[in-house]
């Protein structure tokens, strides 16, 4: 590393013991979860509630030897639960302790994970630590933790043992560290599928990269030694994940319904694969905590309101100028359940990183250590470029590679950006804490101390006014946002009124007007706190640039670093952190009794919502079904039902059973239940002469089983 002798000596301050950082991630992480230890409360979980966590289908260790999904329509193959961490873990504490701290067990190991890397890569302790904090707090891992894809964050924190066993050469033989980096890409592709499929190409580059990049061989023999290692990697991860690959093919790919080659399939493909694409003014939400809002669970004024998870259908509706009737219930305008701030400190040093190493000379990084600030600088941009998706061409250039067409939601490439921009801050914590606080003050010649802004170098007097001028910008960015919130306003009411006209229901204007005001109030708010980090980021930089840090001083600029990196994102993180009392929601005062009644021996039976919408005034039904009971309570009572539930990947054999089952004549919808053994229907209680005198004419075989109500639970206290 290239250091101004004019600045710096050596010291022996700001030395770290390894030890402290996890330590200090799972103290943060218990604050954040701390409600967990209440033995009533588990964390709420979209992609794995504790209703599937304690279904039969999924019970470890049986679940090992193969899973049949029997609670969704006539049921399909799941193949079987793989021996990776999360599976591990899920049987040594169990379905209730999983629900409870696997959102906080994963991002501890994705901190560690990434604070390893970071130390084999020659960073130290205070770094790691701080890089580590980074990784586990970021709101794009920690938010997708709380919407219940740890296996995701495990499979990521595999991503960062992978390129730590390549990051430094040990004296061992040359296969080593690709073979292990080799089996912790094998885990990743077992915990996370395509998103695991794509980190491996990650990984796979950077060996190949690392080794290009070196400058102590001919170029060919650099190139032939990369492929070398990548060779190894794949064969080993291959080996690890064979099994895994060929579950994830068998029921991601190979009999679903959608997810052929040809050009046709592709292009009638594009809508589905493409629904997750991020608008390029969300762009602004990457250094904006939750300039959107939240997520679509969160209630109140950060509620979700940006365009991710838009259906294209929307889109043609609004390019038609609102003339036609707007898209039916299916199109989601609006779904996300994660956030993609990446800090506002992170985001200030990795771009300090990335400036510095485009310096021509005195760069705080050696030649080495620019080459791989550039490798992650192009992965954060190629990657955001790709997570446009459908907005911006470049996604259609990997789209028509094979079976990319098959892996669905450009915005999973923020998983890349998130990644690339931790390791490019924690890269600025290492050039910072290699030039400023690891030494002391030198006196100028003569005896005298010159005053810092005089004998700065240009590149620092630059980087201090450049932070003055977007502190200022942002100002008066906040301000003009000030002005058109009234814009703003009117174009979530608009939003509101189509939304409730798409879902068959009206909408008081009075209630949508406040109602679309605090979310415009919580996005200023979220600006006003870009701001505050801005300038509290900006100051601390300052500080450490005039050497207010140097010397016995040091570790103090690490604990102010950290105070604001972990204030910052934790305060941006909480909205996102929902618990929910369990026993209220599945067992209080036991199942009720229509629950209470399918359960019993449900495997001789299904149950399904009658198929006729329902008026309005029953409207609170169906939501209450689709949402309550088929995701929740049916899958916690293993109760089974025809209605398919979320299956966005139909199986083959599934989609022709249920095409060949829409009868448009007769017989009628009576051959379909009576073919899959559909006992019950659940509906409104008028309909039952409608369905003996057009569907069972002859036999009248419909009777009421039992009425019911929906009412509050006894102890839901109504505002």
């Amino acid at each position: 590393m290239n250091k101004s002798p004019e600045q710096l000596k050596p010291t022996r301050s700001g030395k770290t013991s390894a030890w402290v950082g996890p330590l200090l991630l799972m103290g943060v992480l218990l604050a954040l979860f701390l409600r967990s230890l209440d033995p009533d409360f588990v964390v709420f979980s979209n992609d794995g509630p504790l209703g599937i966590q304690m279904s039969a289908w999924l019970r470890l260790p049986q679940a090992f030897f193969g899973q049949w999904y029997d609670l969704n329509s006539i049921g399909t193959n799941a193949g079987a639960s793989l021996p990776d961490l999360t599976n591990l873990i899920r049987l040594a504490i169990g379905p209730v302790r999983y629900a409870k701290f696997s959102a906080p067990i994963a991002l501890w190991i994705l901190g560690v994970s990434a604070g390893f890397f970071f130390r084999r890569s020659g960073m130290k302790p205070l770094t790691a630590t701080l890089g580590g904090l980074a990784a586990c707090l970021t709101t794009g891992y920690f938010t997708n933790a709380c919407w219940g894809a740890t296996p995701q964050i495990v499979a990521i924190a595999m991503d960062f043992m992978a390129l730590a066993a390549l990051a430094k050469k040990d004296k061992l033989p040359f296969w080593i560290a690709p073979a292990l980096g080799g089996m912790a890409v094998g885990f990743n592709v077992m915990e996370a599928a395509d998103i695991g499929a794509l980190f491996s190409m990650l990984v796979a580059a950077f060996a190949v990269y690392q080794s290009v990049s070196e400058e102590r061989s001919p170029i060919a023999a650099r190139a032939v030694r990369g492929m070398g290692r990548t060779i190894v990697m794949a064969v080993f991860a291959g080996f690890t994940a064979a099994y895994a690959v060929s579950v994830l093919i068998g029921t991601t790919i190979t009999g679903i319904s959608g997810t052929g080659q040809d050009e046709p399939t592709k292009a009638a493909r594009w809508d589905f694969a493409t629904s997750w694409s991020m608008p390029k003014r969300e762009t602004l939400a990457l250094i904006v905590p939750n300039l959107f809002g939240c997520a679509v669970v969160t209630p109140g004024d950060a509620n979700y309101w940006g365009g991710l998870g838009t259906d294209p259908a929307w889109d043609r509706y609004f390019a038609s100028d609102k003339k036609d009737p707007p898209p039916s219930p299916e199109h989601f305008m609006r779904h996300t359940g994660r956030g993609i701030y990446l800090g506002g400190l992170v985001v200030i040093i990795g771009l300090w990183a990335a400036l510095q190493s485009f310096r021509k000379k005195d760069s705080v990084f050696s030649m080495a250590e620019r080459k791989l600030i550039w490798f992650w600088l192009a992965v954060a941009v190629v990657s955001l470029l790709f997570a446009y998706g459908r907005f911006a061409p470049f996604y259609r250039l990997i789209y028509n590679l094979p079976y990319f067409s098959t892996i669905r939601n450009p915005d999973k490439f923020l998983h890349f950006v998130t990644f690339a921009s931790v390791v490019l801050f924690a890269y600025g914590l290492h050039g910072l804490q290699g030039r400023y606080l690891r030494g002391q003050l030198v006196t100028a010649p003569g005896g005298r101390s010159k005053s810092w802004w005089s004998r700065v170098d240009v590149f620092e007097r630059r980087w201090v006014v450049g932070s003055v001028v977007a502190i200022f910008l942002s100002l008066v960015a906040w301000v003009a946002y000030s002005s058109l919130r009234g814009h703003v306003e009117d174009h979530l009411a608009e939003l509101q009124r189509l939304d409730a006209l798409r879902n068959g229901r009206g909408a008081d204007p009075g209630a949508v007007h406040d109602f679309v005001a605090s979310q415009v109030s919580f996005s200023l708010r979220q600006v006003g706190w870009f701001v505050l980090v801005l300038f509290l980021s900006s100051g601390t930089l300052l500080m450490i640039f005039s050497g207010t840090f140097t010397g016995r001083r040091a570790q103090w600029a690490g604990v102010l670093l950290g105070i604001i990196l972990v204030g910052d994102l934790a305060r941006a993180n909480w909205p996102y952190i929902t618990f929910w009392n369990y026993k209220e929601k599945y067992e209080a005062y036991g199942p009720n009794p229509i629950i209470k009644f399918l359960a019993n021996k449900s495997y001789e039976h299904r149950v399904a919502e009658l198929p006729f919408r329902p008026p309005d005034q029953l409207a609170a039904f169906n939501s209450l079904y689709r949402i309550e009971w088929t995701q929740q309570l049916f899958t916690y009572y293993d109760i089974q039902t025809l209605d398919i539930v979320q299956m966005p990947r139909m199986p083959q054999d599934l989609e022709a059973f249920e095409r060949s089952m829409q009868f448009t004549g007769t017989p009628p919808l009576t051959r379909r239940w009576e073919l899959t053994s559909n006992r019950y229907l659940l509906g409104p209680a008028g309909y039952l002469d409608a369905l003996n005198q057009q569907l069972d004419p002859t036999l009248h075989r419909f009777r009421i089983i039992t009425n019911f109500d929906i009412v509050p639970k006894p102890f839901v206290v109504q505002a």
